[in-house]
């Protein structure tokens, strides 16, 4: 076999002729390849999300994440599965086989979860199925004011999130901290 050195030595105008083309071959795929700011990604995850209220790191282990992890395994094409257990909250990320049918086993998760409800301890809150996981935040905004109230504050950001919903292409608004209202 030769010499690569050698060769690319003896014929240098070939080997830079070569470099050229390469170049500008790349040059040309990169101009084509497509971008998007935003980029849509499939839905190749889910969320679970369970809560049982008073319960310790090692109950909810045992009384509902293995329930739903067991459940959520007859699932087809699973790639992997992934749970964590805390004081109170149980939550599973399932990932999907990239070439599988996806709305069909994202349903199939839904149906299983749904089923394993029933065999949830009492006072377990309905599974939460979140099969956007991948969907960004474009917009996050904190809404403060010393010369407001919490109330007032309450009042003002679900204002805003009428006013942002009836956007076009908003497909979710959501809210974290909002204080509930009391009456005592």
């Amino acid at each position: 076999m030769a010499n690569p050195a050698k060769i690319a030595l003896r014929w240098p105008k070939v080997v830079a002729l070569l470099f050229a083309l390469a170049l500008l071959y790349g040059a040309l795929t990169f101009a084509g390849l497509p971008r998007q700011e935003n980029p849509t990604l499939p839905d190749r995850f889910a969320q679970i999300t369970v809560y049982l209220p008073g319960a310790s790191p090692e109950r909810v282990e045992r009384l509902v994440t293995r329930v739903l992890e067991d459940e959520i395994a007859r699932v087809d094409d699973i790639a992997d599965l992934f749970s964590r257990s805390a004081a109170g909250r149980a939550s599973l990320t399932v990932e999907l086989d990239p070439g599988a049918p996806l709305a069909r086993r994202l349903q199939e998760i839904r149906e299983r979860v749904s089923g394993a409800r029933e065999k949830l301890p009492e006072g377990a809150s309905e599974p939460e199925v979140d099969t956007e996981v991948l969907r960004t935040q474009t917009l996050l905004l904190a809404l403060t004011g010393p010369e407001h109230s919490a109330l007032e504050l309450r009042r003002r950001a679900r204002w805003l999130e009428r006013e942002l919903s009836a956007l076009a292409g908003v497909r979710r608004v959501s809210f974290s901290g909002l204080p509930e209202e009391e009456i005592e």
